[in-house]
């Protein structure tokens, strides 16, 4: 199964439902890299990505963003500390969907984050709107030389906030 996503690979879309997420990518995908802060309210994340699942029965590669937003001042966290948190929710994951595996890379940039997806031949990204700042930049077309092996969306936290924007509103979906 391919992806099909009504828009470029660059584009980044913010969905509040997984009805948004088939919306914009109708065949769905094989492969999903789900980037979040496991830290940060990864449930909302966690639902869309369940119900994803049951639609596509992709593969689902979780794994840790909670470097991509920090500041250098941020309390230190080491990688393998990240990791344990990841290993967590994927062992709360596998007791609803046991296609779910880790990535080992605890990306800082989203060049390493797209290399991951290269890597996995991930057909979607989803990522927690808590780390999605980098991607913004990273998929507007700036000239900073990234470019995403596959579409993007964001997940977003905070649900009751929601306009009556369609997804496909946003910049770089036409």
């Amino acid at each position: 199964m391919q992806t099909s996503l009504a828009t470029t690979p660059t584009s980044l879309a913010r969905i509040h439902t997984s009805r948004e997420a088939f919306t914009l990518c109708p065949s769905g995908a094989n492969q999903l890299l789900v980037l979040l802060d496991p830290a940060l309210q990864p449930e909302p994340v966690l639902g869309i990505v369940l119900e994803v699942a049951e639609q596509w029965s992709p593969q689902i590669t979780l794994m840790y963003g909670g470097f991509l937003n920090r500041r250098e001042g941020a309390a230190r966290q080491t990688d393998q500390d990240a990791l344990v948190d990841l290993v967590c929710l994927v062992w709360q994951l596998r007791g609803s969907y046991p296609e779910v595996s880790m990535s080992r890379i605890v990306p800082r940039s989203a060049r390493e984050v797209f290399r991951e997806a290269s890597d996995r031949q991930a057909g979607l990204i989803i990522i927690s709107e808590t780390v999605a700042e980098p991607f913004r930049h990273s998929v507007s077309g700036e000239p900073n030389g990234l470019r995403s092996p596959c579409p993007i969306v964001s997940v977003a936290i905070s649900g009751i906030e929601r306009t009556d924007e369609s997804p496909a509103d946003h910049k770089g979906f036409r």
